[in-house]
């Protein structure tokens, strides 16, 4: 037997087993009182912004091109929040939207905020800050004309392209495993140990 994993055979063990974990720790973008009251929710990227700087520590501060800072009184590093659904009704992977002249402001001074959360449960998937350089050139792009941002392009990331697997909820990790590299699944599941 492996003992790098626990392999379980039994569908209805892994079902009680995956419940138990999201019931004891899963986070949501809305609380439980807001998604069963029937007043209408904030939008879900104003509350994915909310989740980040409360996560993550950072002072709230909007602009044309990043959302938050860090709390470092040495230095400004400026974060540019973006969320976007872990999967839409299509069954397509969800994408973060990112405008080309946000991604070149943000290069030289900050970092990407993102959060991925589940679009039926709001349940959150993934949160992380990573730098600019991981996302260029991992999606698609399209040129756009937008009310604030102007005509320019838009790019298309899907998130498991971006999204370390390793900040992946842990409930939600076996389900998407096959959207991420072997490598990185194998650097996840089974770490080498010195």
């Amino acid at each position: 037997m492996n003992n790098d994993r626990h392999v379980c055979n039994n569908p209805r063990q892994i079902v009680l087993r995956f419940r138990q974990y999201n019931l004891m720790t899963m986070r949501y973008l809305y609380s439980r009182s807001e998604r069963v009251s029937r007043q209408a929710l904030p939008p879900t990227w104003k509350r994915a912004e909310e989740k980040i700087i409360k996560e993550y520590d950072l002072i709230e501060e909007h602009t044309s091109w990043y959302d938050a800072r860090k709390r470092d009184h040495e230095h400004f590093e400026y974060i540019e929040i973006k969320s976007c659904a872990s999967q839409y009704q299509n069954g397509q992977t969800g994408e973060f939207l990112i405008w080309d002249n946000q991604w070149r402001s943000i290069s030289g001074q900050g970092k990407f905020g993102l959060l991925v959360y589940s679009p039926d449960t709001y349940s959150i998937t993934a949160t992380c800050i990573i730098h600019p350089h991981l996302i260029s050139e991992k999606g698609t792009s399209r040129f756009r004309d937008h009310p604030t941002m102007g005509y320019g392009r838009l790019w298309h990331v899907p998130w498991p392209k971006v999204v370390p697997l390793e900040t992946v909820d842990v409930g939600a990790r076996d389900y998407w495993t096959d959207r991420y590299y072997d490598e990185k699944v194998d650097e996840t599941f089974r770490p080498e140990r010195g």
